[in-house]
């Protein structure tokens, strides 16, 4: 990990937004080719935007301890 963020400030590249990037593009690397790997590096990958994708799912915890999750 640290490699990778060290890379990623050498090339003048935010550390958070590339760790970003590379988890959201290996999410599936099923059938992936050495080219896909290459395409991860930080001389060749291409940043995007950080696009929300969910809500967070906040815990609650109600009088008898019960734990669940809500969108409040």
């Amino acid at each position: 990990m640290f490699s990778l963020i060290e890379c990623a400030k050498i090339h003048n590249i935010n550390p958070e937004d590339y760790l970003r990037c590379i988890f959201e593009q290996a999410a599936d690397t099923d059938g992936w080719t050495e080219d896909d790997w290459q395409q991860l590096l930080p001389w060749n990958i291409k940043i995007t935007s950080f696009e929300p994708q969910g809500v967070w799912m906040m815990p609650k915890i109600d009088g008898d301890t019960n734990l669940s999750y809500t969108n409040d």
